[in-house]
C-alpha cells in the first residue's frame, strides 16, 4: 500500500501543465494594462509639463506650407507663466475669438499682425497687444464711420520666411495694412526652416515643409536637435505621450545639451561672417514680403520685438539696427520698439514688463506699453498707414 508521500508525489507529477500561450496572454494583458496606465498618467502630465513642445499639447499641428500652425477652432489653457491664460484659436488657425470672414465688411479697415508668440501674446485675450491696438483705434476714430479690424495671426516659433508665406495666404481676406513683428528668434528660425523650404526657379518661397524626422528645441541663439527621429521610440512618440516622455528625457537629460549651430545668433554681441550672412538672408525675405504686399496694394509696417537682456547689454541691439536699415532701403515705416521703449524698460526690474521666468515675452504691463507705442506709430500721419483722408472728414476725436 503506497504511503501518503508517494500518493502526493503521484498527484503532483500527474498534474497537467498550463499551455504556454496562456502565460503569454497573461503577460500581454499585464503589459497592455501597464502601458495604458502609464499613457493615462502621461496625458495628464501633458497639461502640467511646462517645457512640453506645443505639438504635444495638441494645439500645434504640422502644415505642409507653413511648417506648423495652430490647431483650428481650439481652446486651451497655457500655464507656462505665473498667470495661466486661455489660448483661443479660430477656424482660420489665428489667435482670435471669432472667425474672420473672407469678404471684408463695408467700411472696414483690416490690419493683419504677423509674428510669433510675442505677437500672439502670452496673456489673456483682453491684454494682448493686438487687441489693445484694435480697441484704441476704434475709440479714437469712432466718429469716422470706419471700423478697424485688427487680426492676430501670431504663431509660436514663426519667422520671416513663414510671415512671407502667410502674407500670400491672407490676400483673399483683403488686408489694408500688414504689420511685420520681427522677433529676435526669427533669424535662427529662418536658418532652420530654409532646410526644408521649397522654392521656385526664380527663388521665390512657396512652402516650408515640416521636418518629420527631427525634433528641435528653439532658443534665441539657435536650436538644439534632440533626436534624429529614426528610432522606434522617436516614431512612437508622435502618437504616444508616454513614449514622448521617454524619448524627451533620454534625449534631453542623458545627452549633453548644446546649441547645434549658432551661426545665425544675431543676439550675439560680436557678429561673425556667418551670422551676417544669415541676417542678410532673413532681410532678403522681409524685402520679398514687402515687395509682394506693395504689388497687391497693401500697406506694410516693420517693427522688432525687444528682449529685456538687450537693455542690460547681455544681448546685442544690432538686430534692430539691421531691421531699420532694411526698412530704410524699402522706404517702409519702421517702428524701432527697442528705442521707443528704452526709457521705460532700461533700468527697470525684469518683472515690470516681462514674465519672471521669461525675459523674452512681455507680461500684461509689457503688452500695454508695447500697444501704446504701436498705436501712436500707426496713427502718425507721417507714416501714412491709415486712410487719413477718409478718417479726417468725420472723426470727432
Amino acid at each position: 500500500m503506497p504511503s501518503l508521500l508517494q500518493t502526493a508525489s503521484v498527484k503532483i507529477t500527474g498534474k497537467k501543465k498550463k499551455p504556454v500561450w496562456k502565460y503569454l496572454l497573461f503577460f500581454l494583458i499585464i503589459l497592455f494594462l501597464t502601458f495604458t496606465m502609464l499613457e493615462g498618467i502621461a496625458r495628464v502630465l501633458v497639461f502640467f509639463y511646462k517645457d512640453l513642445p506645443m505639438e504635444k499639447k495638441r494645439i500645434i499641428c504640422h502644415d505642409i506650407t507653413l511648417h506648423h500652425a495652430w490647431v483650428s477652432s481650439k481652446k486651451s489653457i497655457d500655464s507656462n507663466r505665473s498667470i495661466p491664460y486661455p489660448l483661443i484659436i479660430n477656424k482660420q488657425g489665428w489667435v482670435e475669438q471669432y472667425d474672420v470672414t473672407v469678404e471684408k465688411p463695408k467700411d472696414t479697415y483690416r490690419i493683419f499682425y504677423l509674428g510669433d508668440s510675442n505677437t500672439q501674446g502670452v496673456v489673456a485675450p483682453e491684454y494682448k497687444m493686438v487687441e489693445i491696438v484694435e480697441k484704441m483705434l476704434n475709440e479714437k476714430y469712432s466718429g469716422s464711420g470706419i471700423k478697424f479690424e485688427v487680426i492676430n495671426t501670431g504663431t509660436s516659433s514663426y519667422s520671416c520666411i513663414l510671415y512671407y508665406l502667410l502674407s500670400k495666404q491672407i490676400m483673399k481676406y483683403s488686408p489694408d495694412l500688414v504689420v511685420l513683428n520681427i522677433d529676435m528668434t526669427d533669424v535662427p528660425n529662418d536658418f532652420l526652416y530654409r532646410r526644408t523650404a521649397v522654392r521656385k526657379e526664380n527663388n521665390d518661397y512657396v512652402a516650408v515643409h515640416p521636418d518629420l524626422n527631427s525634433k528641435y528645441i528653439m532658443t534665441p541663439h539657435g536650436f538644439v536637435k534632440y533626436k534624429t527621429g529614426k528610432s522606434l521610440i522617436s516614431k512612437l512618440s508622435r502618437y504616444s505621450d508616454f513614449m514622448f516622455f521617454v524619448d524627451r528625457f533620454v534625449s534631453e537629460y542623458l545627452c549633453k545639451k548644446e546649441i547645434d549651430d549658432s551661426s545665425a545668433d544675431w543676439l550675439a554681441l560680436n557678429w561673425t561672417d556667418e551670422i551676417k550672412n544669415n541676417v542678410n538672408e532673413s532681410m532678403k525675405i522681409i524685402t520679398m514680403n514687402v515687395e509682394f504686399l506693395r504689388k497687391n496694394n497693401v500697406r506694410a509696417m516693420i517693427t522688432g520685438i525687444p528682449y529685456y537682456k538687450q537693455y542690460t547689454g547681455s544681448f546685442s541691439e544690432k538686430p534692430h539696427e539691421a531691421l531699420q536699415e532694411t526698412a530704410a532701403k524699402l522706404k517702409v515705416p519702421f517702428l524701432n520698439s527697442y528705442l521707443v521703449l528704452e526709457n521705460k524698460i532700461k533700468g527697470s526690474s525684469m518683472t515690470d514688463y516681462y514674465w519672471d521666468n521669461d525675459d523674452s515675452h512681455f507680461n500684461i504691463a509689457g503688452n500695454k506699453l508695447w500697444a501704446q507705442a504701436q498705436f501712436e506709430f500707426i496713427c502718425n500721419p507721417a507714416n501714412n498707414l491709415l486712410p487719413f483722408g477718409r478718417l479726417n472728414k468725420k472723426t470727432a476725436n
